[in-house]
């Protein structure tokens, strides 16, 4: 039986960034999809964690989620990767227009993501 419970799904989330083993990639690009904020945020979260790019299509796809808790993980992470070249512009617009919005958590996640891009500074 399969738990449902999404604290036990945010502790797994938040467990499978901190090995960064990169299997973990596709369980946590399914995270993203909870129907729960919470744990959609913590899979985003971990994904920054695993320092994959491969995660940054479902990353740029959780900029746009209604809830400001998974767009604000999803530009920290974004800012944690190092994207392809033919990527790059695409997302600093992005993340960009993110960090003009009035909404401030995601805009100052946003901001930070863009000095990791920039700076190559990551946390």
């Amino acid at each position: 039986m399969k738990d449902k419970d999404p604290l036990v799904r945010i502790a797994a989330a938040g467990a499978l960034g901190a090995l960064r083993d990169p299997q973990a990639l596709p369980r946590l690009r399914r995270a993203l999809k909870n129907k729960d904020p919470l744990v959609r945020g913590a899979a985003a979260e971990a994904l920054g964690q695993l320092h994959d790019p491969r995660a940054l299509p479902r990353l740029l796809q959780a900029l746009k989620n209604e809830d400001e808790f998974v767009r604000r993980a999803a530009a920290k992470s974004i800012g944690k990767l190092s994207p392809p070249e033919g990527q790059r512009g695409e997302i600093l617009e992005d993340l960009a227009a993110m960090a003009r919005s009035a909404d401030f958590p995601p805009a100052e996640a946003a901001f930070e993501a863009l000095w990791g891009l920039l700076t190559g500074e990551t946390d």
